[in-house]
């Protein structure tokens, strides 16, 4: 067996399936790790090594979301860090579709960015248009707050979003993490996490911002026109996924006073 954790699974086709997480390796150190199964479950040797790809990014490094883009080539998202997980970066790495690296993107294959402490990507989506959102939580000051980025093909910020490709949201009054996205019909931007709201609260709260495909608030969104829907369900929430259905309601899903709690929205 492997020693380590997955953190996200896909299935873009009906041959494979793709699992996504970090490796523990002997020196009690982490490594993106990739995994690719068949159909029916063994593990495809014809991928990467033995079906498996194990990427060191130079220190502490793990993977929490896994996608596609049209081409086929896989992106994964998460974080990487040398020293001290305090000081830990963002981290995208492309690979081709056998698992190799693709020298094209970022750096070498791998695009870090440091906008803080604690920076760390929680999800990734790829636009129709081919531009690849990312987002997650950084803490530039004294909490961490929602981070969203958008990059080109190559893995640069895109500033025709909100300016410089970056928006960092202040939308509590401590800590805010945003843990997962969505692209609504029209491309609109759903973000979830929970944070808290203000000083006397006992606990975190869900949080949905609803974004505009440029980067702006949608300010026909959300409580007093900000674009944020806060949900207070009268305990500690976390979140931990999001979905849109065909009609347009979004499901919100986590825990609340540690009971598995859904929520839809309209």
């Amino acid at each position: 067996g492997i020693e380590g954790e997955i953190r996200d699974i896909q299935a873009p086709n009906l041959r494979h399936i793709y699992l996504t997480g970090h490796i523990t390796t002997s020196k009690k150190d982490k490594d993106f790790l990739l995994i690719r199964l068949n159909i029916d479950g063994s593990i495809d040797k014809d991928f990467a090594s033995q079906g498996r790809k194990i990427l060191n990014l130079g220190g502490t490094d793990e993977a929490f979301s896994l996608t596609f883009q049209e081409d086929g080539k896989l992106l994964l998202a998460g974080n990487t860090y040398a020293q001290s997980w305090i000081q830990r970066d963002f981290a995208i790495v492309r690979l081709e579709p056998n698992g190799t690296i693709d020298w094209g993107f970022g750096n070498g294959g791998i695009k870090r960015i440091d906008d803080g402490k604690y920076d760390s990507f929680q999800d990734l989506i790829v636009q129709e248009d081919g531009k690849i959102l990312v987002c997650g939580y950084t803490k530039p000051e004294r909490f961490t707050k929602f981070a969203v980025f958008r990059l080109d093909t190559d893995g640069n910020p895109d500033p025709r979003f909100d300016g410089d490709g970056i928006k960092i949201m202040d939308i509590g009054v401590e800590n805010a993490f945003c843990e997962g996205m969505a692209l609504d019909k029209d491309q609109n931007i759903l973000l979830m996490g929970h944070t808290r709201r203000n000083q006397y609260a006992r606990g975190f709260d869900f949080v949905v911002i609803k974004l505009f495909p440029n980067g702006m608030f949608d300010r026909g969104y959300g409580n007093e026109g900000s674009g944020i829907s806060y949900i207070d369900l009268g305990g500690t929430e976390y979140a931990t996924g999001l979905h849109i259905q065909q009609d347009g309601n979004l499901l919100l899903m986590g825990t609340s006073n540690h009971k598995v709690t859904v929520v839809r929205i309209n």
